[in-house]
């Protein structure tokens, strides 16, 4: 939802809209996810844990020593104008187990990064 709340209060684009629009974008996501998993993180997280689960798949993938010091951490929390869906939010069945899905798989994969 806050996809949708975001794209509705920067470009007017009706909140359903948006919502079809996560729900067809994320999907594609989680199909490509489960035929050749790939390291993703949730934009959802706390920027701490955010940032030491990025700072975890640059190291697995062998991308150097990481985030240089004093570099942006492509993290900001200035963007956020919403936080992640809560139980009482008016979401569909099918926008949650999407959404669930994808933070199983990056819960999943992340956990395997860390026993490899």
């Amino acid at each position: 939802m806050a996809v949708a709340k975001s794209l509705f209060n920067r470009d007017g684009l009706p909140i359903e809209q948006g919502v079809r629009l996560w729900l067809r974008y994320n999907a594609i996501i989680l199909e490509e996810i489960i035929k050749a998993p790939f390291p993703c993180v949730c934009f959802d997280l706390p920027a701490d844990v955010y940032l030491k689960r990025l700072k975890l798949i640059i190291s697995k993938l062998g991308l150097g020593q990481g985030l240089p010091r004093g570099s942006s951490p492509f993290f900001e929390a200035r963007p956020r104008h919403f936080d992640a869906p809560t139980a009482d939010e008016d979401l569909d069945h099918e926008v949650r187990a999407i959404y669930a899905a994808l933070c199983e798989v990056s819960f999943c994969l992340e956990r395997n990064a860390t026993t490899a």
